[in-house]
């Protein structure tokens, strides 16, 4: 059988991407049994947007495309989303797209393996339940991705002999802070306070199930590469690219999260290892 996938860019705010999940994005793809996997990222260029890759047969992909686009055409007029004024000058190359829009073809969206098809599409199912009832902006994005990823470091921890050996992950981030401009402040108490608990819980409430979830996926993956020539690191550095690359993070962003980490990290493992330290 022969698939193909499928790419769309679906243009709003920001602030209103929460909305955008769950009234849009989630209902259409429950409703289009066609679709067999799908990818959601977070993407900047020519505006604010979310990027939707829909893999179908190819027998199927004319109709789910028609479906997409009705769909999302209708969902923007009744949505009265507001619409943001475009400043000029225009920061970089790329001319604005409108808001409230649905684009096609403005990336390319055929992940390479069936490994990242998988991962992909798991990673989407929890970026929906995770984010849909938050209001979305910088600072959520950054923290829904320090506890996706120390949450990856608390399963690695059980396959690492001693807890310092986990350090070479953390300080293998590069990160320049004489090059970095802090635009977004974090609260450190707060993730350090969230580090600790995902360290220390073995199982979350209803509210954090969708970490359970990335949780018991990731232990999954991470049992099928002992008998491949792959090491935890690429492991890690995978999981990694996937969350920075469906977030749309930018420098930025990636220096404050991989120095909260950091941070984060080193007080728990001094504190509960303090002979390795």
């Amino acid at each position: 059988m022969s698939f193909v996938w499928l790419s769309l860019s679906l243009f709003c705010a920001k602030n209103n991407w929460n909305k955008l999940l769950e009234e849009g994005i989630e209902v259409f793809i429950k409703d289009q049994k066609a679709i067999n996997n799908y990818a959601i990222s977070f993407n900047f260029l020519s505006g604010e947007n979310i990027r939707l890759s829909l893999q179908a047969t190819r027998e199927d992909a004319l109709d789910v495309a028609k479906g997409a686009d009705d769909f999302f055409k209708n969902y923007f007029s009744l949505a009265n989303f507001t619409v943001k004024k475009i400043r000029f000058p225009i920061d970089g190359v790329f001319k604005p797209m409108p808001m409230n829009s649905i684009q096609y073809g403005l990336y390319h969206g055929t992940p390479k393996t069936l490994d990242d098809v998988t991962n992909l599409t798991n990673f989407s199912k929890i970026l929906i339940r995770a984010l849909k009832e938050c209001t979305i902006d910088d600072e959520t994005i950054i923290t829904f991705a320090f506890y996706l990823q120390v949450s990856l470091i608390k399963i690695l921890i059980k396959h690492v002999k001693a807890a310092v050996d986990l350090m070479f992950i953390t300080n293998r981030m590069e990160n320049n802070e004489t090059e970095i401009q802090e635009e977004i402040v974090l609260d450190v108490a707060l993730l350090d306070e969230i580090a600790l608990d995902i360290m220390q819980t073995e199982r979350f409430d209803i509210e954090l199930d969708w970490l359970n979830n990335w949780i018991d996926f990731n232990e999954l993956e991470l049992k099928k590469i002992t008998g491949l020539n792959r090491s935890i690191e690429y492991f890690y550095n995978n999981k990694v690219s996937i969350i920075s690359n469906c977030l749309g993070l930018n420098d930025n962003s990636r220096f404050l999260l991989n120095n909260g980490i950091q941070k984060a990290l080193r007080k728990y493992l001094v504190h509960n290892h303090p002979d390795n330290f």
